[in-house]
């Protein structure tokens, strides 16, 4: 589901003006889901258009559906399995949504577990809401195959500014969009007070929209120039110089999430409308029948422990970003 609230910001800023004048249509349900067949629970976003995004939407009455008002299912068309899906407040399973124009509290979701739908790589799937006296609104997309991280494999050298790390992966062919992440994990001492050590979690975001093209796509090969002076500043900016505290990182994770094509369309048109003036047609993308929104699939990999290399470990020591902070 995290990997769900990665994307949905692209989703927002792409979808906010064009579903939101949908509102002086009856009842206009908007839909969002990336959809993934490894994952153990699946999850949807349903809403109503709003007539006003900066008033309407801060409401939960009218943003969401109540419980009687709507009922959200899923349906593997592989196997003819449909389950209905569980109305769930998103902050009670820890999946908060970030502030912004729409309501955070409460933070209705809908969510489903795989043990019935048993979801492959390769299945359509069937997203539908159904409300009283309304037409149902429906949407299907295919689960993407899983994607392998190639590269790096064991150890990453990052101090070298002029020769950034390649990341490179196999992707399916349906697969347009694409975040590259990495995971730190560093470990903080405190000297005298050892009840104060603790382990840091930090994410990087190399990138959350890569749509690669040219020479960063080849067949199912994709590719990524990783700026490595980005990730050292990003390291230095997450902590404080702090006196009598050592901090010691060897290692991190990566992970890349592809996206199926719906997403690819939705964005090309968004960077359409961007060169657009007022006076002209503006294209739009939804692929929910009956209603507004995006659904697709998702896949993810991850590599643990790529090891930084002796060079990468001295500017993580002595290197202007992160000299400060005690790096041992």
């Amino acid at each position: 589901m995290r990997l769900l609230l990665l994307f949905l910001p692209l989703l927002l800023v792409s979808c906010r003006n064009d579903f939101s004048l949908q509102a002086d249509l009856a009842d206009v349900p908007v839909v969002y889901g990336f959809l993934d067949a490894a994952g153990e629970v699946h999850f949807v976003r349903v809403e109503r258009a709003v007539p006003d995004a900066d008033v309407a939407a801060a409401d939960p009455g009218q943003l969401y559906y109540g419980p009687d008002a709507a009922t959200v299912s899923l349906t593997n068309l592989g196997t003819g399995v449909t389950v209905e899906m569980d109305r769930v407040n998103g902050n009670a399973l820890d999946l908060p949504r970030a502030t912004g124009p729409f309501a955070t509290t409460p933070n209705i979701l809908y969510r489903v577990s795989d043990e019935e739908l048993r979801l492959q790589a390769g299945q359509s799937v069937e997203v539908r809401v159904a409300r009283p006296d309304a037409d149902d609104a429906l949407a299907t997309t295919r689960l993407l195959e899983p994607l392998r991280i190639l590269r790096p494999s064991t150890t990453a050298r990052l101090d070298d500014y002029r020769r950034p790390v390649i990341v490179s992966w196999n992707a399916p062919p349906e697969a347009t969009v694409f975040a590259v992440q990495l995971l730190f994990s560093v470990d903080e001492h405190y000297v005298g007070d050892p009840s104060r050590d603790r382990t840091v979690e930090l994410v990087y975001d190399a990138t959350t929209d890569y749509r690669p093209g040219g020479a960063g796509r080849s067949g199912e090969l994709v590719s990524l120039e990783l700026d490595n002076e980005a990730v050292y500043r990003f390291l230095g900016a997450s902590f404080e110089p702090t006196t009598g505290v050592s901090r010691q990182l060897t290692a991190f994770d990566l992970r890349v999430t592809a996206v199926g094509p719906e997403l690819g369309t939705l964005l090309t048109l968004s960077d359409a409308n961007a060169g657009l003036t007022g006076a002209q047609a503006r294209p739009r993308y939804s692929n929910v029948v009956k209603g507004e929104g995006v659904v697709s699939s998702r896949t993810t990999d991850r590599r643990p422990g790529i090891q930084l290399d002796a060079a990468s470990l001295d500017s993580l020591r002595e290197g202007r970003h992160t000299r400060a902070l005690n790096f041992r």
